[in-house]
């Protein structure tokens, strides 16, 4: 995807100016926080057991504590195997085509596609957590089929909106230059 950019095909080494740079590692960071919003909305209801899986699993020999631990892992390790096959690519290539220390970029990289990842995760659990308070299980199944629509909206809404600033960083634009807060927004 970003192959052409860093390796042309000219006899004159070209160089890559720093906000080009900065939106490259924009796009690989937000890709990780896209993977991980809708593996968080695909597994939405795989985070908290339902009342057939009481059922199918009371009965058997094993602690509920046990079940929940068990649980509790298959989730983890699906949602670090996701975020690890995101976060991997743009953690080897972008450090290696950076014009400063290879293990530092790495690192960094990293800690931010982990992060990013982990804060979209965290958001979708606490949405559907906090509506599972606030209305009750069975009230809040109705709710949760448009609520997932309307997480998936939104992180094809950011999707579709990238290009533009991406455009805007390798202007060399910051975003708050081209968009002001809403409360600077002309009211008409």
């Amino acid at each position: 995807m970003l192959y052409p950019a860093y390796h042309p095909i000219t006899i004159v080494p070209t160089f890559r100016p720093y906000w080009s740079r900065i939106g490259d590692e924009y796009l690989y960071l937000f890709y990780a926080f896209l993977a991980m919003g809708i593996a968080a909305i695909v597994l939405w209801e795989s985070v908290f057991p339902d009342l057939l899986d009481v059922f199918v699993l009371g009965v058997s020999p094993l602690s509920p504590q046990l079940l929940l631990r068990a649980r509790l892992k298959a989730i983890v390790s699906i949602f670090g195997l996701v975020l690890l096959c995101v976060a991997a690519p743009g953690s080897v290539l972008l450090p290696a085509v950076a014009e400063s220390d290879f293990f530092r970029q790495l690192v960094a990289h990293a800690v931010g596609a982990g992060t990013a990842g982990l804060s979209a995760c965290a958001s979708f659990i606490a949405i559907q957590s906090t509506l599972e308070l606030l209305l009750g299980t069975r009230r809040a199944k109705r709710f949760m089929p448009a609520l997932q629509a309307v997480g998936l909206l939104t992180l094809l809404f950011l999707l579709g909106e990238t290009p533009r600033m991406l455009t805007d960083l390798q202007r060399g634009v910051p975003d708050h230059e081209v968009q002001p807060p809403g409360w600077q927004q002309p009211m008409s």
